[in-house]
């Protein structure tokens, strides 16, 4: 939903940043708000190992490297949105541990 109110349009895309580049936004600044959100349940390491985990991008399931490559290719998606007048971007989300694993941490850091 757009509702032209202020100077920001701020779009949302999993997993990785994309945004509707449309006339009606040229007047504005333009934020990719939310992106990311790559899962990767550590055993061992989770909240509860009994919950169903989840996460936007979907888990990874090769681990670590991954996970490692899926959030570069996000972060390159965002530096040609940059190019194209993108003016900030916001990674989803760093902490997010629990049932929704899409966090970059673990939940004993």
């Amino acid at each position: 939903n757009f509702w032209p109110v202020g100077h920001i349009v701020d779009a949302h895309s999993y997993p990785h940043p994309d945004f509707p580049f449309e006339s009606r936004f040229d007047e504005y600044v333009k934020v990719m708000g939310e992106f990311g959100g790559h899962g990767w349940a550590v055993h061992g390491h989770l909240w509860s190992a009994s919950t169903e985990h989840w996460g936007y991008g979907r888990l990874s399931e090769e681990g670590r490297d991954e996970l490692i490559g899926r959030y570069q290719e996000s972060v390159r998606a965002l530096l040609t949105l940059k190019k194209q007048g993108i003016a900030a971007g916001i990674y989803t989300q760093t902490t997010d541990v629990e049932s929704e694993v899409n966090g970059l941490l673990t939940y004993d850091r």
